[in-house]
């Protein structure tokens, strides 16, 4: 019997996994499919055997979290078989994945990455080699990533993402506030992400307030994420955990931290502004490693259609005058809709579940 092994470490990547553990299930309901992830993974069909995609951390935190891999390695190798095809599925958080993917290679695991670590956009990356010796093949979420890879002599397919796989069923949220500017606040999944960002955010958002006609409405990822927000919110703003979609309906305009969230923005079809502030030391490390656009959505177009402020000090004088500017420009608006039109067309046709699925089933062919 075949066996697949999932391991995630962040909500996201136990969402990014859980269509294709749905997908397998479907082709092969007689497969064992494992999983150390979270809920998503488990509700699509996988045994969950081990929690470990419950909340995305960063820092010290995350470096505690490093530490105790080899003890999850173990627990997992118990549950591997000695004999018949195993396949392990990493899903994106390369620091955790680098360091527990060989030991299941070595008991001769097949290995396919889901979500190509970013090492394009550094100015220099010592994973290449890494990720060489421990791929059979590679997913990529971006358009130009399975080229960048190729060329450099890893096995990689581009297989589209979750966000942009799936319908937009859900109606605008009902019972929120019915103004000319609607804000979506996507303030981020990581403790540290929400600690940095949300205070800046809330400040730009109260200084609209007394300028325009504008409301706002705060988008938690999950329930512990809702916790840490309604700390920081103290009431001012309506907080809607795990309903993006209803609040991205009822929205004009995203309010974001940087990352995978501004794909939902443009599969909505909102303009928005995406964000990251940081402390100085992280942003010294950043300029010096990372070179060019960061938004997702920036980085499949190959040019700034969303503005971004990347990584910046807490300075709500800078973000207030961005986002008031882009409020008061009908035409900037209206230009970032249409480069979400062409967001949509570059996805089109493409199924995540099915093509990682059609990869698992490559290797093992």
């Amino acid at each position: 019997m075949t066996t697949v092994l999932f391991t995630a470490f962040e909500p996201s990547g136990d969402r990014h996994a859980a269509p294709v553990v749905a997908e397998l299930r479907r082709r092969h309901p007689e497969w064992r499919l494992l999983a150390a992830a979270g809920p998503f993974t488990e509700q699509a069909g996988a045994v969950l055997v081990a929690e470990t995609a419950s909340a995305g951390v960063m820092g010290l935190e995350a470096a505690r979290r490093l530490q105790e891999l080899p003890a999850l390695v173990g627990q997992l190798q118990q549950l591997l078989p000695d004999q018949g095809p195993v396949v392990h599925i990493p899903v994106d958080s390369p620091a955790a994945q680098f360091r527990i993917t060989p030991a299941f290679r070595a008991r001769g695991a097949k290995t396919v990455h889901w979500v190509a670590p970013k090492i394009w956009a550094r100015r220099w990356d010592g994973r290449l080699a890494k990720l060489r010796r421990q791929t059979d093949a590679l997913a990529c979420l971006f358009p130009f990533e399975a080229d960048w890879f190729v060329r450099r002599g890893i096995p990689a397919t581009f297989v589209g993402h979750p966000s942009f796989s799936r319908a937009i069923e859900a109606s605008p949220t009902a019972g929120l506030p019915e103004t000319t500017h609607r804000v979506a606040i996507l303030p981020g999944s990581r403790s540290q992400e929400i600690r940095d960002n949300l205070p800046l955010m809330l400040e730009v958002m109260d200084r609209l307030r007394s300028e325009m006609d504008v409301s706002g409405v705060i988008v938690a990822a999950d329930s512990r994420a809702a916790q840490q927000i309604e700390a920081l919110n103290q009431n001012r703003y309506p907080v809607r955990s795990g309903d993006i979609d209803g609040v991205l309906a009822w929205s004009s305009f995203a309010f974001a931290v940087s990352g995978t969230v501004t794909l939902d923005v443009a599969r909505h079809r909102r303009p928005g502004i995406g964000i990251y502030a940081c402390g100085l030391a992280f942003r010294m490390i950043a300029k010096m490693l990372i070179r060019g656009m960061v938004l997702p959505p920036n980085l499949v177009l190959g040019r700034e259609a969303m503005p971004e402020l990347a990584p910046i000090a807490m300075d709500p004088e800078l973000v207030l005058g961005a986002v008031r500017a882009l409020l008061n420009n009908d035409q900037a608006l209206r230009q970032q809709v249409k480069a979400w039109d062409e967001l949509h067309e570059m996805y089109e046709g493409h199924d995540p579940g099915a093509g990682v699925a059609d990869l698992v089933d490559g290797v093992l062919a």
